[in-house]
This record gives structure tokens, sequence and C-alpha cells, in this order.
């Protein structure tokens, strides 16, 4: 029996074999320790200015492992506190008070809500006129083109095409823009034509668009944007030879009957009247034309201007100034005439009210 306990006593005393067992385990314990120290810090990117530091000591004989000490971590500038063969802690208040977590995530109060910035904002497009003085010359052609693509213009209005029969569509078409046209076929010269970009919808009102027996052309377009108010474009031309009787006669029947649409007017034109020289015959009548239909001329700065004269006679009419956001005058080099640009900003259509029919009790 004493033979027992004096082997067991030997066992638990710190000799060779006992020491060195005690060496491998410590050593194991600090190797661990030390790892997932390491991989802590490489997954955060970061490593302490200081090595950690493993105190090994003996008492009484017997080894034993007595503290872990650890600084903290680059991206904090809190202190970690690091406790014995155990995990790190951090305040969570800290990173609540960040901004960017929150505590109770859930759903949002106002999600039936939109937020002002991702309101549909009102479209804005723009529609120009030119006194082209011959689309089907090639020179005019590519010129007028590159107007559009320059400034994208969405709805592209021409006088003076000088078009015919012998012309087709393939011939003088924008890319991503659909052609109407109005030719003058019985004489050289004249005609009107209006290129729409594919992505409005574009309806033709054949019952308006002719040219009249006293020789005013006029092209009548309906135009829809998405779900905005739609409205109605016209593109017109008056020669020095016509009779200013035309604008009662002719112009004032397709716009009495536009005006049953309820749709903003917009008509761009060459009447070759002269708005610089109010007191001409001429001015005069379009003024008077104006004033019957309380219709606005919204160009105010010459778009002809030659060597001797300047004059306004390229002009932009409508019954709605409140959905033009500005206008411009352009030069160019393809004509005598400038180009004059509307930008229209539209206006979403008034809901259509809902009548429900309930049973009182």
């Amino acid at each position: 029996m004493a033979a027992r306990r004096s082997t067991s006593s030997s066992l638990l005393s710190p000799g060779p074999l006992s020491s060195k067992i005690l060496d491998w385990t410590l050593f194991l314990l600090l190797l661990s320790h030390f790892c997932v120290n390491y991989a802590t810090k490489r997954v955060n990117g970061a490593f302490d200015k200081e090595p950690i530091v493993f105190l090994p000591c003996s008492k009484n004989g017997n080894y034993r492992l007595s503290h872990v000490s650890g600084l903290r971590r680059a991206f904090s500038k809190a202190r970690i506190v690091y406790y014995p063969n155990s995990l790190a802690t951090y305040p969570l208040m800290r990173i609540t008070l960040s901004g960017d977590v929150e505590p109770n995530p859930g759903m949002s109060i106002n999600t039936g809500r939109k937020a002002k910035g991702n309101r549909e904002r009102r479209p804005c497009i723009k529609i120009a006129h030119l006194n082209v003085r011959s689309i089907k010359n090639r020179e005019h052609y590519f010129l007028a083109r590159d107007l559009v693509e320059k400034y994208k213009l969405d709805i592209f209005t021409v006088s003076e095409s000088w078009l015919d029969s012998s012309i087709s569509d393939l011939e003088v078409e924008f890319p991503g823009f659909t052609l109407h046209r109005l030719d003058r076929d019985y004489k050289i010269g004249g005609g009107v034509c209006a290129f729409v970009n594919n992505s409005l919808k574009c309806t033709r009102l054949e019952r308006l668009s002719y040219i009249s027996d006293s020789g005013l052309h006029q092209l009548w377009l309906k135009i829809q944007v998405r779900s905005f108010k739609s409205l109605t474009i016209c593109t017109a031309y008056r020669t020095d030879d016509v009779p200013l009787s035309c604008f009662e006669n002719d112009l004032s029947y397709a716009v009495t009957s536009v005006m049953s649409f309820n749709t903003p007017i917009f008509i761009l034109a060459d009447f070759n009247c002269n708005m610089l020289r109010p007191d001409e015959k001429e001015a005069k009548s379009l003024q008077d034309f104006c004033k019957c239909f309380n219709l606005t001329q919204v160009i105010d700065v010459p778009t002809r201007i030659t060597q001797f004269s300047k004059s306004l006679i390229d002009v932009i009419i409508t019954n709605n100034t409140n959905l033009i956001k500005e206008t411009q005058i352009i030069p160019h080099s393809i004509s005598d005439h400038d180009l004059i640009v509307a930008t229209l900003q539209l206006k979403k259509p008034r809901p259509k009210p809902v009548y429900i029919t309930t049973r009182s009790f």
C-alpha cells in the first residue's frame, strides 16, 4: 500500500516525464490561443502595434497559465477587454449610436408613402421648327439630322421641305424618328413635314391636314407622352402670295376643331408675317387671329437675319404658355432662318372622379 502511494506521489511530483507533458500542454494551449488571435486580426484587417504576451509561471511546483493580455484593435477607438481563454467583449450601445445599425429592425412606418426623391418627375420635351429650304438636299439633310441629335429634339417640324412623290420616306427619315409629311405636288417647293421621336405616341389628324385652295399648308398631329396629358402640334407654312384671309377661312376652322380635344395647342410655322413690325397688315392679321382664339406668340427676337434686314417670321403660337419652360433661337448654316426651340414641361392629367353608390340602412 505504501508502495502504491509512493508511486502515485511520484507521478504528481515534477519529475522529468511529468514536466515534459506539462510543458507540451502549455505550449499547445499558447499556440492555439495565438492562432485564434492571429486569425481574428487577419479577418479584421488590422494588427496591434504591440505583440500579445503570454506569461507562464510556476507555483508550488506546478505550472499554470497566469494571464493573457491583448491590446485594442486598430479599427476602433474604444479599448476592447480580453479575458483569459474567452471571447472579446464590446458595448453594443456604441454600435447603435453609430447611426447605421437598427437595434430592432422591422417594417418601416412610411412604407406606403413615396419619398420626395422617388416621385416621378415631370418630363420635358423639346419641340422645334426650321425653314430648311429643301430637306431632300443631302447637305441640308445631314445638317438637320445633326441639329436634332445635338439639341436632343423630340419633335422637329420643317417648312419648305420641297418633297414630292418621287422622294420616298427612307431617303429623308431620321433614325429613331417617325416621319409625317405633307407634300405640294402640283408646284415645285413648299411642303411641310414633322419628325416625331418613336418614344412618343403620335396620331395624324388627317381631316385637318391638307393644303387649302388658298395655298396654306397645315399638318396636325396629336402627341401622347406616357401617362401625361396629350398635346396637339401643328406645322404650318404660308407663302407671300397666299392671301391673309387664310387665317380666318382655313386656320380658324382647324383650331376650332382641335379645341374640342381640350388639349394644349402649339402651332410652329413660317407665316411670312414680320412680327417686329406690328403696324403692317400681315402682322395685324396674325395678331387678330391670336386674339380671337386667346393664343399667344412666344418668340420675340428676330428669326431671319440677312445682310440688310432682320425679321421675325418663324413663330410658336400656343394657348397654354404655362407649359413652356424656355425658348431658344439657334443660328445654323442650313438656311437663312434660325432654328426656334421650345422646351415643354408637361403636367399629369387630373384623375377622373369615382362615384360610389351605397345603401343607407
